[in-house]
């Protein structure tokens, strides 16, 4: 049977995005009032908003953890359960009852390293990122006399003389790392003689981390205890969905590959916005991306939310930029919404004007909300859509370049644009536009008719010349031949006809 590995992972996991952030909240307001473990069932009271206090209880076994809360929330990890499981990992219940029920040993390596059992090295080097505003410092300190070391030049100076005299010796890896870092304090750092730290401006400590990550002790200045090191980088990580109300929902976490887990972002604390460092307990990394790199206001808090019409210039601007430079995570909705963006359907709203001319306004219909076409559209390129029967509320990016061209269109349809959005058709030009353009626009066009457009509309049957002939009521030796035009049964003077040519076709139209 395998064990579990409970950890931050593991909760994030199997919690909804609302539900992590909630309970990884409730866990930093320490709203955990009491806790109580029998045998293999953790049980904690955590403060309520309804009523005093909720219920939760965790069920330990080797493969797994699983929750229940008496809440209302139907979620086995709703935020009060999350929050137990954060301060269970805090303090280690979990590890404890693996130890006493299947010996196995706790892990404490983030904490802490026992001494160094054989080192190699003369010098043990604290660190202190604390000391002065705008450096890091590094106290020097002699493994065999304890003595704080504030002259490393005569020490270079010494390892000279005994290669010159001495052509065997030889400076084994640990003395190699000692010698390059006393010659990067040298050359970077200012020394403080009274107090023996040497202090160094923080954008030029990188080469340091690299070396001390080498070196055989390296102390935390303030409180003493071995710092750990590791050459594994750990990734920054930005997830993203949606919220139902809208909001882009925002979480920064670290990937921690050598144990398979994720650290919320506020659990790290990163030495510089510049430097590519960070440090989780006692233990020191590289990371993939510098801090910098990101918004200000992203970094804040491990949770952020971008409201309204800023998180649509989020999705669609910022958010690219960021995956050129870090992993983002991306909800299944959200990704889709970018990948599958459809053309607009185009809908012409026909109306007749006073003097008998075309009237057309062009709006474009995105996932069934209407937008009106605009010269100022680049600075509203985003579309709010809210379907309330599925709880959704998105926005759709405007396709910029398919509305010019649905625009410039009509205009080749030899429409006149009275307004930005108000285009005007003279009555000739309006029979050719009912009665060719219309039928060539294709399925992406819809054409919605305000008033009566018969006038400029073809009948389907053909113009007959009906040559009526009968005797005159006059003489007995005489015909009256009466022509007219016929169109199924409707009889029209020819008086009130008059010939156009349409796509080089003759064809009549009735003057009224």
């Amino acid at each position: 049977m395998s064990v579990c590995n409970f950890n931050y992972k593991y909760i994030k996991e199997k919690a909804t995005p609302g539900s992590w952030r909630r309970g990884y909240e409730a866990f930093q307001k320490k709203l955990i009032l009491s806790t109580e473990i029998k045998k293999n069932i953790l049980t904690s009271q955590v403060k309520g908003n309804f009523k005093d206090a909720y219920t939760v209880e965790l069920n330990f076994k080797k493969n797994a953890v699983s929750a229940k809360c008496d809440c209302p929330l139907e979620e086995e990890w709703c935020k009060h359960a999350i929050a137990v499981g954060l301060d269970t990992i805090e303090h280690g219940y979990f590890d404890e009852f693996l130890e006493e029920k299947y010996k196995i040993p706790q892990d404490f390596s983030d904490d802490f390293l026992d001494e160094v059992p054989e080192p190699q090295g003369n010098y043990a080097f604290h660190f202190n990122p604390k000391r002065r505003q705008n450096f890091f410092s590094i106290l020097v300190m002699d493994r065999s006399t304890g003595k704080v070391i504030r002259d490393i030049e005569a020490i270079l100076r010494a390892f000279i003389e005994i290669q010159r005299t001495d052509k065997s010796f030889e400076l084994n890896n640990s003395q190699k790392v000692e010698i390059a870092i006393f010659q990067l304090l040298l050359k970077l750092s200012r020394l403080d003689k009274k107090a023996g730290w040497y202090d160094i401006p923080i954008p030029k400590f990188d080469p340091f981390f690299q070396l001390l990550a080498k070196a055989d002790e390296v102390l935390d200045g303030r409180n003493k205890k071995r710092l750990i090191f590791t050459d594994i980088d750990w990734k920054l990580m930005l997830s993203v969905n949606f919220s139902m109300v809208g909001n882009v929902l925002l979480s920064l976490h670290w990937v921690r590959p050598d144990k398979d887990d994720m650290i919320p972002f506020e659990e790290v604390r990163y030495f510089s916005r510049q430097l590519k460092w960070g440090r989780y307990k006692n233990l020191i990394f590289p990371t993939d991306v510098s801090v910098s790199a990101l918004p200000q206001n992203l970094t804040k808090t491990t949770f952020s939310d971008v409201k309204d019409a800023d998180g649509a210039k989020f999705l669609y601007e910022e958010l690219p930029k960021l995956q050129e430079i870090m992993e983002c995570e991306i909800s299944e909705s959200i990704g889709k919404l970018i990948i599958e963006q459809r053309p607009p359907k185009n809908i012409v709203s026909l109306s007749l004007d006073y003097d008998g001319s075309l009237k057309a306004a062009l709006e474009f219909e995105y996932d069934g909300v209407r937008v009106p076409y605009s010269k100022a559209t680049s600075k509203t390129p985003y579309v709010t859509v809210k379907k309330p029967e599925e709880n959704l509320l998105y926005w759709v990016k405007r396709n910029l370049k398919h509305e010019e061209a649905a625009y410039a269109m009509l205009l080749a349809c030899k429409f006149a644009p009275m307004q930005t959005n108000n285009l005007a058709l003279e009555k000739e030009n309006a029979i050719d536009f009912y009665n060719y353009y219309i039928k060539q626009a294709g399925e992406g066009w819809m054409f919605e008719e305000k008033d009566d457009m018969s006038f400029f509309k073809l009948s389907d049957e053909k113009l007959e010349i009906v040559a009526d002939i009968d005797f005159s009521a006059d003489t007995t030796d005489s015909f009256e031949v009466e022509l007219y035009g016929q169109v199924g049964k409707e009889k029209i003077e020819f008086e009130d006809l008059y010939d156009i040519t349409l796509e080089g076709n003759k064809y009549y139209r009735v003057k009224n």
